[in-house]
């Protein structure tokens, strides 16, 4: 059993892929309560072609260079997301359940059996894959993003949580969050101050689990790390490089020159990377910062209203969730008894509103390139 926040995870499942999912999400400070909500998580691999129903009432969706299905039983969805050329199902996920309510959720994930693939495709993921992670790896992350993460946000709000775009740090028994879109800059502030002052603990990197009166916990999944935040990081980049092999530190430099800084990542476990001592479990939410990109010179901070962050941070954590979103807003139309997006969505914005009483929130505007020392200095002197 896995925790986040207050979503109790089980995934099902004896397949590599299926253990890849279980450790990322393993937590090793699972609450000893019984959580609010869970979810049933089933793990399989075979051929998802076989799987996707004829069901009368379809919707199909197209976007280049995939095709979207979703499709409606007497009490389940299903979602299916595949490529156009060549045309093959990349997986689908059948759901059951009320999406917000107390009841489990019960999601049974298909997967195309990896057979040779996994040995043919291993040279050409060591080069042009942006994470150097395997087919199965790679098949679990795209679980985990694609649909285990939009479950745990839906399921969080029936419990009212949230989950936020963002970095978070402690200080001590304070939380900070740094949210805004993607590259802006919030893993980059994070690992600033990580590398800067040796009392701030990570908490999360990506998504942060937001709680009922402001408390902040830790998110259990691996931080994805890319070349361009490394530029101002020269102690994490050593450390990465502790941690990889000599084979991954060429891929790594390879790839950068072949891809870009942009397009070349990691996934580390926080523990491994910053050491057991440097990781918090809690804080309670003390600032809330919304990161912008900046044509100015230096970096300068800008009033922000709690109302005007939750409006932000849930227009970010929609886009992170789009893909699946849509889907729901197919299986919406094609008759499913589902809460609308619409809906979600305003629900995201009061739960976060509503945690943010009492907290302190502004706008950071960077300037491209401002970052490493010279960031950990200037928030350590106007927010720390």
């Amino acid at each position: 059993m896995s925790f986040v926040g207050p979503v109790s995870i089980d995934v099902e499942g004896d397949s590599r892929v299926a253990r890849h999912v279980r450790d990322e999400l393993s937590n090793p400070d699972p609450r000893p309560d019984p959580t609010a909500t869970s979810i049933e998580l089933g793990v399989h691999q075979e051929g998802v072609g076989s799987r996707l129903s004829q069901a009368a009432r379809t919707i199909r969706d197209s976007r280049a260079p995939y095709r979207f299905r979703a499709a409606v039983f007497e009490d389940q969805f299903e979602l299916a997301i595949g490529l156009k050329t060549p045309p093959f199902w990349l997986y689908s996920v059948r759901v059951k359940g009320d999406l917000l309510g107390d009841g489990a959720v019960v999601a049974d994930v298909h997967l195309p059996k990896l057979g040779l693939a996994s040995a043919v495709a291993r040279p050409f993921l060591a080069l042009f894959g942006r994470d150097g992670l395997s087919l199965s790896e790679l098949m679990a992350k795209n679980v985990l993003y694609e649909i285990v993460d939009p479950l745990v946000w839906t399921r969080m709000l029936g419990a009212g949580s949230a989950l936020v775009h963002a970095s978070a740090i402690a200080m001590g028994d304070e939380g900070i969050l740094f949210s805004g879109s993607g590259g802006v800059g919030k893993s980059s502030a994070l690992l600033a101050l990580m590398q800067h002052r040796p009392d701030v603990r990570y908490l999360s990197d990506d998504l942060a689990i937001l709680l009922p009166g402001g408390e902040l916990e830790r998110h259990p999944k691996r931080l994805q790390i890319y070349e361009y935040n490394l530029r101002d990081a020269p102690g994490v980049r050593d450390r990465l490089d502790e941690l990889s092999s000599v084979s991954g530190r060429m891929w790594w430099r390879i790839k950068v020159r072949l891809l870009g800084s942009r397009r070349v990542r990691r996934r580390v476990s926080a523990a491994s990377l910053f050491g057991e001592g440097r990781v918090a479990d809690r804080a309670k939410l003390s600032k809330a910062v919304w990161i912008l990109p900046s044509g100015d010179s230096e970096p300068r901070w800008a009033p922000l209203s709690a109302a005007g962050f939750a409006e932000l941070a849930t227009s970010a954590i929609l886009s992170e969730f789009w893909d699946f979103l849509r889907l729901l807003n197919g299986v919406t139309l094609a008759g499913a008894e589902i809460e609308p997006v619409t809906a979600l969505a305003a629900r995201s914005r009061a739960l976060i509103e509503k945690s943010l009483a009492g907290v302190e929130c502004r706008t950071l505007h960077v300037p491209a390139g401002f970052g490493g020392e010279s960031l950990a200095v200037f928030l350590e002197s106007s927010i720390l």
